[in-house]
């Protein structure tokens, strides 16, 4: 008999009974804790998948252990009796010498272990890795699924845990970006969504996600589970009343009158209602079913909708904020409302603002608005006059920038009426026209007006800070004379705001007009004794002087406009629009502005816009003179881009006179300091365009232009030269 094979086979069996072991420890720790279940959850759950698939298993391994026990108890005797047979016979080997240990020695597979030491303590009782989880630790587990997973899991869980998990949502996604969401949403029958709503019963906030473009997606399904959960939480609070009505004493009759005083006794868990829109990194990076799925809501319902916890709805857009109307939504602790997408119609706010008792912040950015306040007033007077507005401290936007006197005193009254005394902290109102701020009655009156609402209705505090008050995010112009005649006034919150928005405006428009204060203030002798408001901070932010046709009309005016233009510390761009009578005016305006730079040690470079230049100027000998700015290059600031914009139509008997002034004046140009581009623009006047480029083409190289300094290109838009390097 082989020794070696003897040995490996006897190891083999013990290895593999000792492997069989912990094995047979974890299957008894399983069916130990399925034991350990009461009668009525076994029963519960036995007609589940689950529950079949464990049945056959456990009938399977029965009858492969019955076979194994069989056999086992069979040969464990006949083991036994040749083991104690070989035994005197292994000893005496053992005693006969290392030969036959040796022999032995490679047949014993892997280290040998044995016990060194027993340290009398009980052994430690460790418990299987894993812990039973009651019913609600399950529910918030499986209440962290999307609707879509916790449905696939709905019969395992059994339906008491599973709308026990519904229930433990806080916050609920119509989402449009996920692809399985999307198409869960899209397919949702309006009435499983009310479901879901209804079973959500604890939601604190619920978001809807629409495509770019495409606000009405789903939006039905939006309002479906708003009012499941309203509903939801209504059925609660019945439950609760029946139990309370079920008591007996005092108890009881007081729960009874305080049903009797509202419909529902509920506090509600809905805190916040949002919306937002998924941008598409591509078009058609998402496809959307046309038309869009579930666009129009369920029928209204007849019962009241309760939202008592609701205080915060934002990104209301032109499709959702209407489908408010003729539902009977109730919001009484609304704070936070921000309609701020789309073109809404005062019809469509007013069921969000009705009712509200509480608001602290209102932003109707998305409401359709003519510039003179009248729709936010029209949805104000919803409210009830007053202190249904006096927690409010935010009101945005306030657009009044084409108001009358009367419109801005309605606006106050009503908010006034309503609670808001002095009250307000942020209060954005467009002041700012779509074109500029011009120096007439109609904007000082309104800049007034404006002075007396904000007085009103802000804080002490805050009227410190125009920027709280005034929103300058709109990018216009302002005229001089209206900043010299706002700086001068003798109210300090009208030159607040005026000098506010001098500071934040980039263009500065200069007409040559009167700069007056009101009689009988310092500031009127101020301005008669020659000086303004106007100084070196007044315009921090301004980069453009705008120069209009009469503003350069006498030297003393001349003289005003560089003063004003030496007070812009940013000041790149002058555009000036020349008169007829006085096409040269710029270059003294630009010789008086150089003087100021050269006192203040000041070195700018300007870019220099001519406008309006008529094409009769050109056609005369010695007009050119007062064009030619490369003449005056040593007294004039440095210009490193001019342009001339020349109008009009040229006969042919003058168009050799007017191409010769032109080509002067582009070559004079070329010699002031710091010159990189001119440019002569005939937009308007294609034909006298094209006879200069046909003239340019066969003309070029007198004009001195076509040297390796410059290069040139000439169309019948424009004639363009450019300095290399």
């Amino acid at each position: 008999m082989d020794v070696s094979q003897f040995v490996a086979n006897a190891q083999a069996v013990k290895d593999s009974l000792v492997h069989l072991q912990p094995i047979q420890d974890r299957i008894i720790a399983r069916l130990s804790r399925l034991l350990e279940q009461d009668a009525a959850s076994i029963a519960a759950q036995a007609s589940s998948p689950e529950a079949w698939v464990l049945n056959h298993q456990l009938g399977s391994m029965a009858s492969l252990l019955n076979a194994l026990t069989t056999q086992l108890e069979q040969g464990e005797p006949g083991l036994a009796g040749a083991v104690d047979a070989l035994t005197p016979t292994t000893e005496a080997a053992a005693a006969a010498g290392p030969q036959h240990t040796e022999a032995l020695a490679p047949a014993v597979a892997g280290p040998s272990y044995r016990l060194i030491h027993k340290s009398g303590n009980a052994p430690i009782h460790q418990t299987p890795a894993r812990i039973r989880l009651s019913r609600d630790e399950l529910s918030e587990v499986f209440g962290h699924l999307q609707p879509w997973e916790l449905t696939r899991h709905r019969r395992p869980l059994g339906t008491p845990l599973f709308h026990q998990s519904a229930a433990n949502y806080t916050n609920l996604v119509i989402d449009c970006e996920n692809d399985t969401a999307r198409r869960m949403w899209e397919t949702m029958p309006l009435a499983v969504a009310h479901r879901w709503g209804k079973r959500a019963a604890n939601v604190r906030e619920i978001k809807h996600r629409y495509p770019e473009d495409c606000d009405c997606w789903c939006r039905g399904t939006w309002v479906a589970v708003v009012e499941g959960h309203a509903f939801g939480r209504a059925a609660i609070a019945d439950k609760k009343r029946q139990e309370r009505k079920g008591g007996e004493g005092a108890a009881a009759a007081a729960a009874g009158r305080d049903d009797d005083r509202s419909q529902s006794a509920d506090e509600g868990t809905l805190e916040v209602l949002s919306f937002e829109e998924f941008r598409l990194f591509f078009l058609y990076s998402i496809r959307i079913p046309h038309p869009p799925p579930s666009s129009e809501p369920l029928p209204a319902p007849s019962a009241p909708v309760h939202l008592p916890a609701l205080t915060t709805v934002v990104g209301l857009s032109v499709e959702f904020a209407p489908l408010r109307i003729g539902r009977s939504w109730c919001t009484p602790n609304l704070t936070s409302l921000a309609i701020d997408r789309g073109f809404v119609s005062t019809e469509a706010v007013k069921p969000w603002i009705s009712g509200c008792e509480s608001l602290e912040e209102i932003d109707l950015g998305g409401i359709e608005e003519d510039g003179e306040g009248e729709e936010l007033v029209e949805v104000l007077r919803v409210l009830s006059p007053s202190n249904s507005l006096s927690s409010l401290r935010s009101l945005k936007p306030v657009k009044v920038w084409q108001a009358r006197a009367h419109h801005i005193d309605r606006l106050r009254d009503t908010l006034v009426g309503r609670g808001v005394n002095r009250t307000l902290c942020h209060m954005g109102m467009d002041i700012l026209p779509g074109d500029d701020m011009r120096n007439d009655d109609g904007t000082r009156i309104r800049i007034e007006k404006v002075a007396d609402l904000a007085g009103a209705v802000m804080h002490p505090d805050a009227l410190a800070s125009p920027q709280s008050f005034l929103d300058t995010d709109y990018q216009c112009s302002i005229a001089a004379e209206l900043v010299s005649w706002g700086c001068t006034h003798r109210r300090p919150l009208v030159r607040a705001i005026v000098g506010h928005l001098a500071a934040h405006l980039g263009q500065v428009v200069y007409s040559g007009g009167e700069e007056t204060a009101q009689e009988g203030t310092a500031a009127a002798a101020t301005c008669a004794a020659g000086a303004s408001g106007i100084t070196d901070g007044t315009f921090p932010e301004a980069d453009t002087l705008e120069l209009e046709s009469s503003a350069l009309a006498t030297p003393e005016k001349q003289e005003r406009a560089a003063d004003i233009a030496a007070c812009m510390r940013k000041l790149t761009t002058v555009l000036a629009r020349t008169s007829p009578a006085e096409p040269d005016a710029i270059v003294p305006f630009l010789r008086a502005l150089q003087s100021h730079y050269a006192r203040t040690k000041t070195d700018r470079t300007l870019t220099l816009d001519l406008r309006s230049i008529p094409s009769a100027t050109l056609t005369t000998a010695g007009a050119r003179n007062g064009l030619e700015l490369g003449r005056h290059a040593a007294h004039l600031p440095a210009i490193e881009k001019v342009t001339f914009h020349i109008t009009g139509d040229v006969t042919d008997a003058d168009f050799d006179a007017f191409y010769g002034n032109v080509m002067a004046v582009v070559a004079s140009s070329t010699k002031l300091r710091g010159h990189k581009e001119t440019s002569v623009t005939f937009f308007g006047h294609t034909t006298v365009g094209r006879k200069v480029a046909c003239r340019f083409r066969a003309q070029h190289s007198l004009t001195g232009l076509c040297s390796n300094q410059f290069d040139v290109e000439c169309d019948r838009f424009v004639l363009q030269v450019k300095r290399r390097g």
